[in-house]
């Protein structure tokens, strides 16, 4: 257990060169995309490289001033595509639910984001039903909840709209530089920052997810790889995200079900 705790966090912190990449994604001429909060960071990046495919990038974000600037820039440093592109602002608050009704579209294929800490600071099980309405005071062990929950939806969405051809993908980007880790300071970068990699590579990683190979309910490791559910350390986080009928605690459904009761009143 111990062994594949340790490789598991290699794996991910030390991960090979991407071997998908732009140059890999075909013509998407016709095609739209939403990208959240792709004014800054992993989303920029990834707009970026949508962009060149001729693809239509609906940047979603909740500052109108800060993504149109980000357009700009982004089209101005950006060689002119072989099949034109574009990008346009999407508002999109997901703190306020009537916003995210307002930009819902019907994908094909949908990719979740989780992190590292899903795996390494959440607890056993990782929710406590009890306290989901309060939080917890740790903020970190809130930030590993909320994205092993992220996964458990993915799973969950996977298992529900699979049939009905909508792939659910889940991915963990990487450890990047971007805004994440502004509130440790410059003395814990001293330490971290060492070993976080460009934005552009957690793109690679959700590139991947995008159009890689992969099946339905997959988990995606930095920087595009799909990791099987046998090399996972936390088979107490698979358990609880499995069905009751499969011989889980039924987690996924369970989560899901508290979301829609979140957002009902929005819908």
């Amino acid at each position: 257990m111990v062994l594949d705790s340790v490789k598991n966090v290699y794996n991910q912190w030390f991960p090979p060169a991407p071997t998908f990449t732009e140059k890999d994604v075909p013509s998407q001429e016709g095609k739209v995309f939403i990208v959240s909060e792709g004014n800054t960071g992993i989303g920029y990046e990834l707009i970026k490289m949508l962009y060149a495919t001729g693809a239509k990038v609906d940047m979603a974000s909740r500052s109108k001033e800060k993504a149109e600037k980000a357009i700009q820039t982004l089209t101005s440093e950006t060689p002119a595509p072989i099949n034109k592109g574009s990008i346009h602002f999407l508002y999109l608050d997901l703190n306020d639910l009537l916003s995210v009704k307002k930009a819902a579209a019907s994908p094909s294929r949908v990719v979740w984001t989780s992190s590292f800490l899903a795996e390494s600071a959440s607890p056993k099980n990782d929710i406590d039903f009890t306290s989901l309405e309060k939080g917890i005071e740790d903020r970190t062990k809130n930030y590993a909840v909320a994205k092993a929950g992220t996964w458990m939806l993915g799973r969950e969405s996977a298992r529900r709209y699979g049939r009905e051809g909508i792939t659910s993908v889940i991915q963990n980007p990487g450890n990047l530089k971007t805004g994440a880790y502004d509130a440790i300071g410059w003395v814990g970068m001293l330490f971290i920052g060492p070993l976080l990699a460009e934005a552009r590579f957690g793109a690679y990683t959700e590139l991947f997810a995008g159009f890689g190979s992969v099946g339905n309910g997959d988990y995606v490791i930095p920087w595009g790889r799909v990791r099987g559910d046998g090399e996972c350390p936390r088979k107490d986080l698979l358990n609880a995200m499995k069905p009751v009928e499969e011989g889980g605690l039924g987690y996924g459904e369970k989560l899901r079900e508290w979301c829609e009761e979140k957002w009902k009143p929005f819908i």
